[in-house]
């Protein structure tokens, strides 16, 4: 797994947490061009997962159901399958409306 982000660009889409995720070229957008990943192993226990009810295309990210929250009742992290939308590859990844099957990527929030 790869350091996704650590807070630093924004209060947290889909939750405040430590951001993993299992492919290194989606964890490369979120680093400047000298930086670097670090890989790691994450023990995943008792996840929840997002779904685009919980992150609408339609809406901004500041309105998603996590945004800026922590963990989701006692789950020890949000398990986030993600697709561009409108095919805007550089930062708009939400949970694909047709399903899990069309996720491109994917985000681990560990809290």
């Amino acid at each position: 797994m790869d350091l996704l982000r650590s807070g630093k660009l924004d209060n947290g889409w889909f939750s405040k947490a430590m951001y993993f995720t299992s492919l290194a070229e989606y964890a490369t957008k979120y680093t400047d061009p000298t930086g670097c990943l670090i890989m790691c192993y994450v023990v995943l226990l008792n996840p929840f997962p997002v779904i685009t009810d919980d992150a609408p295309p339609s809406v901004s990210s500041k309105s998603f159901r996590f945004y800026g929250t922590g963990n989701y009742a006692n789950h020890q992290c949000h398990y986030i399958p993600v697709a561009p939308v409108n095919e805007d590859t550089s930062w708009n990844f939400r949970p694909p409306p047709s399903g899990v099957q069309n996720a491109s990527f994917d985000e681990f929030a560990i809290f």
